[in-house]
């Protein structure tokens, strides 16, 4: 592969993995659990959702259609938060909805492998799911680095800097707080607007650094 030319770590929900489907099918399924009589589907709802930004900007959209009222609105994003956390902690998918790959995922880590990246996955996930699902797309063997699982993700990220003193690190985020813990730390975060955080929010903490999409073609912008 040649002279390493620094190392990419990616976040997993909403960088290489959307995680819309099943937030959406949660958000859908709690609002009728609190009252809400909507008639709205899932396949209509991710239509809806996918002229937004960011799942937040996207759920907040729902929420007018599904005529939620404002009172309700907090209650019930906290229910959907509570039980999304609850299925990454078991593992296990929602109504048969499956994590999918964004596109261009698989062919952007083969790009940036062959040009001599090592690459890492840092996500909140357990080691055994990361793994399998890795596993089954067929894409863990371009994470050379590692597959890092903790709840403290500045810790790891911390252990990676110390690790590798004289490296160029960058880390792909979608949310705000992951941007903020990489820049402590001295990684050079990349924002991607694919998940938890909007643009808005993004360009407000990492104004040079903000993407909206994996591609190998992108990235070359901003590393």
């Amino acid at each position: 592969m040649g002279k390493l030319k620094g190392l990419i770590l990616f976040d997993f929900d909403g960088v290489l993995v959307n995680t819309w489907q099943v937030l959406i099918s949660i958000l859908l399924q709690i609002s009728h659990q609190q009252g809400i009589d909507h008639q709205l589907n899932l396949t209509q709802a991710i239509k809806i959702a996918q002229a937004h930004q960011s799942i937040i900007v996207s759920i907040w959209h729902l929420m007018n259609e599904l005529n939620i009222p404002i009172l309700k609105r907090i209650k019930i994003l906290k229910l959907v938060n509570r039980e999304f956390n609850r299925l990454v902690k078991m593992g296990s998918n929602y109504h048969q909805l499956r994590w999918e790959l964004f596109p261009q995922v698989k062919s952007t880590l083969i790009k940036l492998h062959q040009q001599g990246f090592s690459l890492a996955v840092v996500s909140e996930h357990k080691l055994s799911r990361l793994t399998q699902f890795l596993k089954e797309r067929k894409i863990i063997q371009y994470f050379d680095l590692g597959i890092f699982s903790s709840k403290q993700k500045e810790k790891i990220l911390r252990q990676i800097v110390a690790q590798h003193p004289d490296q160029k690190i960058y880390y792909l985020a979608d949310k705000v707080s992951d941007v903020l813990a990489a820049q402590r730390v001295g990684i050079i975060p990349i924002s991607i607007t694919t998940g938890l955080s909007s643009k808005k929010e993004l360009k407000k903490v990492n104004p040079q650094r903000v993407i909206g999409s994996l591609e190998q073609s992108i990235l070359n912008k901003v590393i």
